[in-house]
């Protein structure tokens, strides 16, 4: 299957203009083009400029895409959609907004299940149905190949970090990537972190520009943070870069466990969060010309730097307002998780960490697990 995966993402032996040769581009930085613009702007190739799966598709975001239509006609859509497959069941067509993004809908239906223990018994859980635009995707998914090649690599993803994608659909005529994940009892720790209940609440309503949380003690702080590097270090290690992580993508599960979620915006290249403040520690230069090499590092820094900022609103209670911490800042925050943050934004900027390298810190509240 690596092998199908290989050969098909990084070129189709030339069919979409790729050299075909894996080790000029590797395919899991090809589903993760991240760009550094705001939502109207047009996304930039992480990738090399001789490799182009879709490099004259003029991206209007959103346009054609079914999530632009009414929302009655959205509603009949997901409906319709869940009506198709017997493991998904519709439940609730008022489901709150419950993330930042305006293009993005959520819907409340049941999941069914094979239950872990017994083979053949069913079980059903409440699930969140993602209606997610696919106009910023470079890849070709108008191609079949493609599009059960990337499924089937999202369905193989598994770590005790990630939260699992139980299903998966892309409808190319509809321009929209659909995909149901359980939902998660306790939410996401920006709900721990400011004293939330429940995931099904309205974003803007629980997260008022002006609110503030309380921070997480450091033992907590420690062990999260293990839990997330640890998550990021077995992306890294397949070249996957995820440039989506912020508190409101990890979730908490009941034993303690932090699962990151949103992985479809990767591998669908939607805009990142808070992408301008990112732009002044990750500058987003010439991407399109820049070497493989160089293109990682960027991706990877930006998911170290997107660690430090989630770091501090763990520690602080609040989100980091400014590109990196105010030396004032550091006044408040423990001294073993102000060392770790001065290592994620120096004051120099020849120094770029890895996942890895603070994986290894010799910071005892870091390492324990």
């Amino acid at each position: 299957f690596r092998g199908v995966l290989v050969w098909f993402l990084t070129g189709c032996s030339k069919k979409y203009g790729g050299s075909g040769s894996p080790s000029e581009l590797h395919p899991l930085t090809l589903t993760s083009n991240y760009w550094y613009g705001g939502v109207e702007s047009k996304p930039k190739l992480s990738a090399p400029s001789s490799f182009s799966f879709s490099r004259e598709k003029k991206l209007e975001p959103h346009q054609g895409c079914v999530v632009s239509g009414s929302p009655t006609a959205v509603v009949s859509f997901a409906k319709n959609y869940c009506r198709a497959y017997t493991d998904l069941t519709w439940v609730n067509s008022k489901l709150s907004k419950i993330g930042w993004r305006p293009h993005k809908k959520d819907f409340l239906i049941n999941l069914q299940l094979q239950d872990p223990i017994q083979e053949g018994i069913f079980i059903h859980e409440e699930a969140f149905l993602t209606l997610l635009p696919t106009n910023y995707s470079r890849l070709p998914l108008d191609d079949k190949v493609c599009r059960e090649t990337l499924k089937s690599f999202i369905y193989s993803l598994e770590h005790p970090g990630l939260h699992s994608i139980d299903h998966i659909g892309i409808l190319t005529s509809q321009q929209v990537l659909v995909s149901a994940e359980k939902v998660a009892p306790y939410g996401s720790l920006k709900d721990i972190i400011y004293r939330k209940k429940g995931p099904k609440e309205a974003y803007d309503q629980k997260y008022p520009e002006d609110s503030g949380g309380i921070a997480l003690d450091l033992l907590t702080t420690a062990r999260y943070g293990r839990q997330i590097l640890l998550t990021l270090e077995y992306l890294h290690s397949m070249r996957l870069y995820f440039g989506h992580l912020h508190t409101g993508n990890i979730l908490v599960c009941p034993e303690g466990q932090l699962k990151l979620t949103g992985l479809c915006n990767a591998f669908m290249s939607v805009p990142i969060k808070n992408a301008k403040l990112m732009n002044h520690v990750c500058p987003n230069k010439n991407s399109r010309h820049a070497s493989y090499r160089a293109n990682a590092k960027r991706l990877e820094l930006t998911d170290i730097v997107s660690f430090g900022r989630v770091l501090y609103e763990m520690a602080v209670g609040t989100e980091l307002p400014l590109a990196q911490p105010d030396v004032t800042d550091y006044v408040t925050i423990p001294k073993s998780i102000t060392r770790i943050l001065k290592k994620i934004f120096p004051s120099t900027s020849k120094y770029e960490p890895t996942s890895t390298a603070l994986g290894r810190t010799e910071e005892p509240d870091i390492l324990e697990p």
